[in-house]
């Protein structure tokens, strides 16, 4: 990544009681940060296609994304991540199916 790119791994989400519950995962971004690389932990499981959704809590859907293989990062404009917690869900399907969840993350961005 260049020198004004945040790397940010994330493992799946296991062993909580929620998708909403506190995020393990802290991210400080200082102003030099341009983008954020968010690196995600997904095992193939052969979907036709893939849906990303990153959701702030209190605010809803920030942003979302159609693939058709699991993406292994994502990058996003860091002016979009303020201070808060956020859950991003990938859910998988195969042709005409319906989608189901393949993987959930969560971060809290914090202020620097």
């Amino acid at each position: 990544p260049q020198a004004n790119t945040l790397l940010v791994p994330l493992g799946r989400t296991r062993g909580m009681t929620s998708s909403r519950d506190k995020p393990v995962v802290r991210v400080h971004l200082s102003a030099a940060v341009e983008q954020v690389i968010l690196s995600l932990d997904i095992e193939p499981r052969g979907f036709d296609i893939y849906r990303l959704s990153l959701d702030r809590e209190g605010a809803g859907q920030l942003w979302s994304s159609e693939s058709v293989s699991a993406p292994p990062a994502i990058v996003l404009p860091a002016g979009l991540l303020v201070p808060g917690d956020y859950f991003l869900q990938v859910y998988g399907a195969r042709s005409e199916e319906e989608f189901a969840t393949v993987a959930q993350f969560s971060f809290t961005v914090l202020d620097n």
